[in-house]
This record gives C-alpha cells, structure tokens and sequence, in this order.
C-alpha cells in the first residue's frame, strides 16, 4: 500500500470539493487503491478516489477520478474522462472527451479517444488517436499518433510528429516539426524564435510565424495603476508607523547603514526559516499513511496559513527600514518621515525599472526584515572591562 505523495497533497481540495457533488446514481469508490479488473463491468457512471486508480475493465458511462498518485486506463470507458492525478496514462478505448489535470499525461499508442482531448499539464507525451480535437497547456510536450481535427494550445516546448488533419495553431517557446509530421492544414504558430522543421516533413496547407501578443495597452495601464494606488497606500501607512515610533525606524537605519551585509543575511534567514520548515513538514507527511495525513493536514492546515500571512505581512512593510536608510543618504538632518518619503520615492522609482526592479524588491525584502531584527536585538557588547586596581586614598595635604 502506497504512501501519500507529496506532489497529490494540493489535489486533496480538489477531492473534498467534487465528492459530495456526485449524484446518487452513480457508483462511487473511496479507497487506497481502486482497481476495476479486466473482466468487471461497470453499467453506469463511475467516480473514484483514491491514492492510484487503475481501470481495465469496461466503464459503461462517464469517468471522473481523483488519485493521489495515479490513474490509469488501460480498458474502456464509454462516456466522457475527467482525471485529476499527479500521473495520468491513457492507453485504452475511450467514447467520448478526455479531461485532464496532472504533472505528467501519457497516452499510449494504442489509446483511442474518441472526442476531443483537453490537458493541463507539466510534461504531456500524445502517441494516441484523437478523434476530435486536441487542446493542451503544458511547459513540454511531444505529440505523436492521429488527430483527427486540430490542434490548439500553449506550450514551452513542442514537438510534433504526428498525422493532423485539421489545422495546427499553437504558442510555443521552441517548436520542432518532425520528419513523421503530416499536416493536412495549416501551420500557425507564435513564437520568438523560428519553428525548427525536419524537411521530411509534409505540410500541405500554409506555415505562418507571428510573433507573440504584446500586453493590451488597457492591461498595462490597469497594472500600473494598481501598483501606483497600492505603493500610495503602503506608503501612507508606513508613513503613520514612522511618525507614531521614529526612534524605532531610526534604530532600524542605523543598523542597516551600519552593517548592510549582516541586515540582509538575518533577513534572508528570516524568510528561509519558514520555507524550510514546510518542505520538511511536507517530507514528513508524505511518507505517512493516508489515514494519518489527512487529520493531520486538517489540523495543520490553518496554521500553516497564518505562518505564512504573518510572513507576507512583515515582507510587505520590510521596505520601511531601507526607504529610511535611502533617505537618509540625501537628507541626513531632516527628520525621519521626511527621509522615509524621500526613500519610498526612490524605490518606487527603482522597481519601475524592467530589468532592475525585480532586483531591488529581491534585495529589499530581507535588508528591511534584517534592520528590524538587528533594531530589536542589538549585539551585545563583549569588550572586556579593564581592572585599574582599588581606588587610591587621596593624598594627605602638606602642611
């Protein structure tokens, strides 16, 4: 029997949310391991959860499974698949659409769906027959086998090989077009670079390369509005902070312009030591039992939720210390308001640069975190105390 895997843990929502929602008629299956065996016959729609579901039988109606770990169908559905699986494999017969959410999806050579294909997917290898169309999002796919109509979608990479009857129109960061492709339509594609094509390979309608959509000029605009209206709103609020307890934020400055490299490593650690708790967390619940790691999630859950709104908070308002620090370097007798101001200015101003903007706020979150931490814990000093003896007994005045 399997342990929970770590990559299903997000998946677990999503099975609270579709399980009640099943209808009455149906048969349902929650267990470690579903497994409907070549000679069963499933007469109705089928719903399963669990940590792997296998089908190799005959499903007589529509399939919706959830698995922690995997599902494949090696059998037959007649209806409609809906899949949510870290690990999805497809090599029967299936009547209707295929729907899939999974890290990796592979559909055999010898799967044939009789509808259309939707996928979301990290990695995605189509060998298959796909009666209809094939719409998929994935950062890597290979696409293979017989599609019926077209083929649509967003990818990081692609590479095609396949016999496409209809028209293929994709976005993609690196296609490849095979020696085995055949498209009997179009050839569409957006991308910066150009296609790499195998000159064996046949494309009897047109092949066009466009370059990617720009942003709409309203989208940039609803972006830079919002980043200006909440940069107003953070900076009146660390406005009322720093007017309410100067002496605070001007301790915090001073430790940073005293020591930068030590505010940003206490920093950096601040925000490392969450993460790191979680992924061991995350270790350690993964190799437990499923019936120990739901309850245990269930509990942890809200806990692990407000860690991390604690931990966004205090990133949102860390750029306070090195606004005042900033400011400080242009207006060093002015008071601190008025050097927090002049320093939110310029960070505003800095972030708004494409390339060095992610940089600053990178390097701001945990410079700000550390000069809070130093401002609330000074080192102490160590200097030892220096011994001159016993105080001497003043002089008797000469008479």
């Amino acid at each position: 029997m399997r342990a929970l895997s770590r990559a299903s843990l997000p998946l677990l929502g999503l099975g609270i949310f579709f399980l009640p929602a099943l209808p009455a008629a149906a048969e349902v299956s929650q267990s470690q391991v579903v497994l409907v065996r070549p000679d069963d016959v499933i007469e109705e729609d089928f719903y399963a959860a669990a940590n792997s579901v296998s089908i190799e039988g005959k499903v007589d109606g529509d399939l919706m499974a959830i698995a922690f770990d995997s599902v494949n169908i090696s059998g037959e559905v007649s209806g409609d698949v809906m899949v949510v699986a870290p690990r999805v494999t497809i090599g029967g017969s299936i009547g209707g659409s295929v729907r899939v959410v999974a890290n990796r999806l592979e559909v055999k050579a010898e799967a044939d769906v009789g509808d259309d294909l939707l996928a979301a997917a990290w990695t995605a290898a189509l060998s298959g027959e796909v009666g209809r169309d094939v719409v998929m999002a994935a950062l890597e796919a290979t696409v293979a086998g017989t599609i019926d109509r077209n083929l649509l979608g967003r990818f990081g990479a692609l590479t095609v090989s396949a016999l496409v009857e209809g028209d293929v129109d994709v976005s993609a960061a690196e296609l490849t077009v095979g020696a085995d492709a055949h498209l009997l339509g179009d050839l569409s594609y957006r991308s910066d670079a150009d296609a790499s094509i195998d000159p064996d390979a046949s494309i009897e309608g047109s092949v066009r390369h466009r370059d990617p959509l720009p942003a709409n000029v309203r989208v940039r605009a609803l972006r830079l509005l919002a980043f200006v209206i909440t940069a107003l709103v953070l900076v009146a609020v660390g406005l009322a902070v720093v007017w309410a307890r100067p002496r605070r934020f001007r301790r915090a400055a001073d430790a940073l312009s005293a020591s930068p490299f030590r505010a940003w490593l206490s920093g950096l650690l601040f925000l490392m030591g969450p993460l790191i708790v979680l992924g061991a967390g995350g270790l350690g619940v993964g190799r437990l039992r499923a019936s120990v790691a739901l309850p245990l999630l269930i509990v942890l859950i809200p806990l692990i939720i407000a860690a991390l709104g604690v931990l966004v908070v205090a990133v949102t308002f860390s750029f306070i210390p090195v606004a005042v620090a900033l400011g400080r370097v242009i207006l060093r007798r002015r008071s601190v308001p008025a050097q927090y101001l002049l320093g939110s200015l310029i960070l505003g101003l800095l972030l708004l640069i494409p390339i060095l903007g992610p940089a600053v706020a990178i390097a701001s979150a945990p410079l700000g975190l550390g000069a809070w931490w130093m401002a609330g814990h000074p080192p102490i000093d160590r200097t030892p105390e220096v011994f001159d003896g016993p105080p001497q007994a003043a002089a008797a005045p000469d008479h």
